[in-house]
């Protein structure tokens, strides 16, 4: 009841977040890797190749979100939106009409940044700006937007396809775009002004209290000063660097086992549910004791995941690798929101989320780009699978070291 009283005051906001969650799907990599195949095809290019363009953009999106995270920190949340849908329709505009290696780049550069990394960003650093007490189940129900892209748009691209084309595909995504996100997104906002204006009070109010008792807010300067951060980044970076990897060379992994496609795309369903209850339990976690309950043991279930496909080929694998990998995702998405915030406060959220986002995504680049130039040196997917679980092991064990000294839950 609790969730259902807390959905139904903020309804039309909680939507906006999960709204975004669901259509920037076509911004992340296991959407965009869907196309892999047919884009080599198009442009007579290798695995490494397309891992070091996607990789190439993927860095570049990093080294500027480190800088553009800042924009929500500073401006209305309103028209960044607006005018990054606008950006998503004219990259995926360009991704259709690319006839070369430098098109698909940017196309990809604009699709990951504009669409999966900025505009998620913006709905990260709302549900932990203007929700406090409850900040753990707004990033829940907002965060369940990404479950249902995993579980809706791999079938949805290979229909496209079908259908369509790869570059049909793509000019779907911009129409809808335009057509449908900027004005349910301008619906969804409606008397956003009024929501900040309170947030902006309640800033004021707690600064005025004594010396010692209200929650400081670090600058990203700050952050990097705090010897916590370089405890948690290790096992913070294990995901991005693992799970987008194998998402993004998810072919070359079918192709390897032998296994149906249509069969792991249907997998997909596995891994959105375990990642929607993984999400739901997070948050409710972290608004009963706090982000550091999650940190000592969110990435556990990928480990067995990775383990599985690792050493067996039957097709059983499949719903023990989505499963896995799926609950560590769902945790994820609460940690990434709600730890920081309480570490760090909320005044400058935007530009802590956008800088941790660059360094995960500068990992998952290489990651990427490693993997692929392993494939064409002939390293098994398997094999790679197995290096990756022992390493997500000491991710763990020092995960579960370093919670141990984290503060307890505060507000601010």
């Amino acid at each position: 009841m609790t969730w259902l009283v807390f959905l139904g005051r903020n309804f039309r906001f909680l939507s906006f977040g999960f709204g975004i969650n669901v259509f920037i799907s076509v911004g992340q990599t296991f959407y965009i890797s869907l196309f892999n195949d047919s884009i080599q095809a198009a442009l007579g290019i290798n695995h490494g190749q397309i891992a070091a363009i996607y990789g190439g953009s993927l860095v570049l999106g990093a080294l500027l979100s480190s800088v553009a995270g800042r924009l929500f920190d500073r401006f209305d949340l309103r028209l960044i939106c607006a005018i990054l849908l606008v950006l998503v329709a004219a990259s995926a505009a360009t991704m259709a009409a690319a006839t070369s290696a430098v098109g698909i780049f940017f196309s990809m550069f604009g699709v990951r940044f504009f669409g999966g990394g900025l505009l998620g960003l913006g709905v990260q650093s709302s549900m932990a700006r203007y929700f406090e007490s409850d900040r753990g189940k707004a990033s829940s129900i907002a965060n369940a937007g990404h479950t249902v892209g995993f579980g809706v748009f791999p079938l949805v691209g290979a229909l496209l396809v079908e259908a369509f084309g790869w570059r049909g595909a793509w000019w779907a995504v911009a129409a809808f775009s335009l057509v449908l996100m900027i004005p349910l997104v301008s619906l969804q906002l409606k008397g956003h002004g009024d929501r900040h204006a309170r947030y902006v009070k309640r800033l004021s109010e707690l600064a005025a209290l004594p010396s010692g008792s209200a929650m400081r807010h670090f600058s990203v300067g700050e952050m990097l000063r705090d010897g916590r951060f370089y405890m948690l980044l290790p096992g913070m970076l294990a995901v991005p660097a693992i799970l987008f990897t194998f998402q993004f060379h998810q072919l070359e992994l079918v192709s390897e086992k032998g296994w149906d496609l249509k069969i792991f795309a249907a997998g997909y369903v596995l891994f959105s549910i375990s990642a929607f209850f993984g999400n739901l339990i997070a948050g409710e976690i972290t608004d009963r004791y706090g982000s550091r309950r999650l940190v000592s043991w969110y990435l556990l279930p990928m480990i067995p995941a990775l383990f599985v496909i690792a050493l067996f080929n039957h097709p059983a694998a499949i719903p023990v690798y989505m499963i896995g990998m799926g609950l560590t995702f769902g945790f994820t998405l609460v940690v990434n929101i709600t730890l920081w915030a309480e570490l760090y406060g909320s005044t400058h959220i935007g530009a802590i989320r956008g800088f941790t986002m660059a360094t995960n995504t500068i990992i998952a680049a290489g990651g990427m780009a490693c993997v692929g130039l392993l494939i064409d040196m002939g390293v098994t997917m398997s094999r790679q699978a197995l290096a990756c679980g022992v390493a997500t092991v000491f991710s763990a064990v020092l995960l579960a070291v370093v919670a141990r000294s984290l503060p307890p839950k505060r507000r601010g």
